[in-house]
């Protein structure tokens, strides 16, 4: 692998990473490893693992192996879900569709084996028909909170056992509401309510955020 040391940034739903150089006149070499953040992958990766990667031929790529792919114009890390002769199908295990542009042998990526999580402890990473099948569950569990979240969405204004939170701090262009010092939750610049938690969501109510987001 020719760039190592990759990071992703949230919010965006893919898998990002980053060479090193781009953030170090020094940069310290880690040969065939990533640093990883995003959403796409979650359950699978955290925050902060440290992948290890591995050079493979395109033929070799399996249904279920998981790639970081350099040469798209945001570098992502997502699994192979199809591979059709000369293209190979991605996806993230948590998006609800596959990436728009296809991987094919001209693109520059590498296969993820494994990831490193603080503190040290290794973890191997599935591929093949055992990835297939933490992608299919994965998926079942993303399809699942998002129907958990539409009848929410709908018994949201009946909930009324909720507790009205009207403490709240500014902070630049967010405000952060609290229930006696304990964080409830954050509304943007442009409206949108993020609570700190399923569990807060249930029990506390903003001022006119049943509109809230998740």
């Amino acid at each position: 692998m020719r760039k190592n040391g990759h990071k992703g940034m949230w919010p965006f739903p893919a898998g990002r990473f980053m060479s090193p150089s781009a953030v170090s006149a020094t940069p310290v070499v880690a040969p065939h490893s990533a640093f990883y953040c995003g959403a796409s992958m979650s359950g699978v990766f955290r925050p902060g693992d440290s992948l290890r990667l591995e050079a493979v031929s395109f033929e070799s790529l399996r249904p279920g192996d998981i790639v970081a792919v350099e040469s798209a114009p945001v570098p992502y890390v997502h699994r192979v879900i199809r591979v059709n002769g000369t293209e190979a199908v991605t996806q993230g295990d948590n998006n609800a569709a596959p990436d728009a542009r296809p991987l094919t042998p001209g693109c520059r990526f590498s296969l993820v084996t494994g990831a490193v999580s603080f503190p040290g402890v290794f973890r191997p990473v599935a591929g093949g028909p055992q990835g297939m099948r933490r992608f299919r569950r994965n998926q079942w569990r993303r399809k699942l909170r998002a129907g958990a979240g539409r009848v929410w969405h709908r018994l949201e204004p009946r909930a009324f056992w909720r507790i009205p939170v009207r403490s709240r701090t500014v902070f630049r262009n967010e405000m952060v509401f609290d229930f006696h010092g304990i964080p409830v939750a954050r509304v943007s610049a442009n409206g949108s309510v993020h609570y700190f938690g399923s569990l807060k969501r249930l029990l506390f109510r903003l001022p006119g955020a049943d509109r809230s987001a998740p």
